[in-house]
């Protein structure tokens, strides 16, 4: 993507952000909802890359329970949610055949929730590309993990529809910084970070329904509640993870994963 395309689609993640959280305050006072929600329906990826803790563990071939991810949906539906929705964590979605189903009931009672799929792209097909745009993806996040474009996503990118709804992107390990996931994986470029929002503005739930800390937390190692037990405000709600969501907003890491994970570590 160029750096001026980037920067622009920066901004207007950023602008959005905002005026959710603003809204939030709005409609629910002091619950500091947050503005995204990560579920992950598989725990499946086709790639082994270096710089994912998939190239060192092994989650196995996990789906989500139809019925767990029912209930996510209609939770966030009786809290009128219109953030956004990324069926993801460290699977590759379209490995799921369930997929256009699950997005259409998310969007069926979530009509005003931005879909995003976060994909290596190995499995998109123009059939299926048309299949998830009717059934309500508003865009695709697609990265070049091989560093170049490959033609089946070339071709689809340059029809009219492609343009509007896909992002591609290509990891270059000397030049894009990422995180080291907890100190799993060590990137050539790795993130530094004074302060994070990762746990405040997203909600991260595995395939068990675990509500975890963050999208960095790969092996579900900080655990909160779970949804198919509880309900997800509830959880949002509870002491620890408020606790935890401001102290990380302003820098303080008193736990493990994020001391490794900010590269902080104290002795």
């Amino acid at each position: 993507m160029p750096i001026k395309r980037l920067f622009w689609t920066n901004i207007r993640v950023e602008l959005l952000d905002n005026i959710y959280e603003f809204h939030n305050c709005l409609r629910y006072g002091k619950l500091e909802l947050f503005s995204k929600v990560e579920i992950e329906t598989t725990s499946q990826c086709n790639r082994r890359c270096r710089y994912c803790p998939n190239s060192v563990f092994n989650r196995g071939n996990n789906l989500m329970k139809i019925n767990v991810f029912y209930k996510i949906i209609r939770e966030l539906k009786d809290i009128h949610y219109s953030g956004h929705i990324y069926p993801h964590f460290y699977g590759e979605p379209l490995l799921d055949k369930r997929l256009p189903h699950l997005v259409s009931y998310t969007k069926k009672n979530l009509p005003r929730s931005w879909i995003r799929i976060y994909t290596n792209g190995d499995f998109l097909t123009n059939q299926l590309f048309s299949t998830l745009i009717r059934a309500g993806v508003n865009e695709f996040y697609i990265t070049g993990h091989s560093g170049y474009l490959p033609e089946h996503i070339k071709k689809l990118i340059n029809t009219k529809q492609g343009k509007q709804v896909i992002r591609f992107f290509t990891i270059d390990q000397s030049k894009v910084p990422l995180f080291n996931r907890g100190g799993l994986v060590k990137p050539n470029k790795q993130i530094l970070m004074k302060k994070c929002n990762l746990a405040s503005n997203h909600l991260q739930i595995d395939f068990q329904g675990n509500i975890i800390l963050c999208c960095n937390d790969y092996l579900s190692s900080i655990k909160f509640g779970n949804v198919a037990k509880e309900k997800i405000v509830d959880i949002w709600r509870k002491d620890e993870f408020r606790g935890i969501r401001e102290e990380t907003k302003n820098g303080i890491f008193r736990l493990d994963i994020c001391k490794h994970c900010t590269l902080r570590i104290q002795s």
